[in-house]
């Protein structure tokens, strides 16, 4: 977990299946509410379907650097903001190469639809694949470029062609089915390195909000 870093740059070399399935079964003992267990995950490798999928995500990208753009100046950008922008270019501009690139999908259901709490029955699963990942040395990173599109207030994106809809058709998702996150999955080209968060006082409370975490 404190070297769980966002892989963006990736060597070139396979993924063994193994490792894949390794990653998948570990991602699939997430909990979900009811025990629904409600993602199904798309595995690409294929070098055409890669293509396409570049060539979409580098449309998603522009399209969130321009939003970016327009909310403050690249100028004023501190620079840990600056290397993430740096770090998701070289991944668009690359992303044809990553090895395996992975779909995680999630299935609503009456009880258990597509908004912000359904997530909590998709993304500990997307989590899960992630810590095995690295614990056998992968790189991987959460991408939701796909989200863009979806309007101000709204769960669900745009009937019409938009980069959500686009993607689903690419890669034959049934209109039911709601991609939460593309995962790129490979060998890191950098070392991990530990992460940087906040420290627990900072971003706890002791029984009422305000009132400081001491330990």
């Amino acid at each position: 977990m404190r070297t769980l870093r966002s892989v963006r740059n990736f060597q070139t070399a396979e993924v063994p299946v193994e490792l894949i399935d390794y990653v998948l079964r570990h991602a699939t003992q997430a909990g979900s509410g009811k025990n629904r267990q409600p993602w199904r995950f798309l595995v690409i490798q294929d070098d055409r379907a890669k293509e396409q999928l570049a060539h979409w995500y580098r449309r998603g990208w522009h399209h969130h650097l321009d939003r970016l753009n327009s909310l403050e100046s690249g100028e004023n950008r501190i620079p840990d903001e600056e290397r993430q922008v740096s770090a998701g270019a070289a991944l668009a501009r690359n992303f044809d190469d990553v090895p395996v690139i992975i779909v995680a999908c999630f299935l609503p259901a009456d009880r258990n639809p597509a908004d912000f709490f359904g997530g909590a029955s998709i993304y500990p699963a997307v989590q899960n694949l992630l810590l095995a990942a690295r614990s056998v040395g992968l790189g991987a990173t959460l991408t939701t470029l796909q989200a863009f599109d979806v309007p101000n207030g709204q769960t669900r994106a745009h009937t019409s062609l938009t980069l959500y809809e686009e993607l689903k058709d690419i890669l034959g998702i049934p209109g039911d089915v709601v991609p939460s996150a593309l995962i790129p999955l490979g060998w890191p080209a950098e070392p991990f390195g530990f992460v940087r968060r906040r420290p627990v006082s900072e971003v706890t409370y002791r029984e009422r909000w305000g009132q400081r975490w001491l330990v």
